[in-house]
């Protein structure tokens, strides 16, 4: 079967890495690989920097795995 594909969101990405939101499931399924998503390297720097400034650099390492496990 194949995996849901999907683009998402800079700002919902971003709120997804947050435990305590109700969207934080789309990060967990993710990481699970349930889906793929679909971003440009653009993209992929625009979360990384996000990332790294609101969250530190521990939660960047963890968000950079999770893309190249899922990088097809």
């Amino acid at each position: 079967m194949n995996k849901l594909r999907f683009v998402l969101d800079t700002n919902v990405f971003l709120v997804s890495l947050a435990p305590n939101f109700r969207l934080h499931w789309i990060f967990e399924f993710l990481i699970d690989g349930h889906f793929d998503i679909c971003v440009s390297t653009e993209i992929l720097n625009e979360y990384q920097e996000i990332i790294s400034s609101r969250y530190g650099l521990d939660k960047t390492k963890r968000f950079k795995k999770v893309f190249e496990e899922n990088e097809s």
